[in-house]
């Protein structure tokens, strides 16, 4: 369901209209899934060393 809710807003739909298409979600459950995929974009920088032999 995250993938779908991601997908309608990238096409450029409204909070409200993915609330009128899908009646059984609250506006929390579409902060919820764009905190899911924020939480997915984070990233662990770690140093990498380059020796050369």
């Amino acid at each position: 369901m995250v993938s779908t809710i991601l997908g309608a807003l990238s096409a450029g739909d409204s909070i409200e209209m993915i609330l009128e298409d899908y009646p059984n979600l609250k506006k929390e459950d579409i902060s919820a899934a764009l905190q899911f995929a924020s939480e997915l974009t984070k990233f662990e920088d770690i140093p990498y060393e380059f020796n050369q032999a």
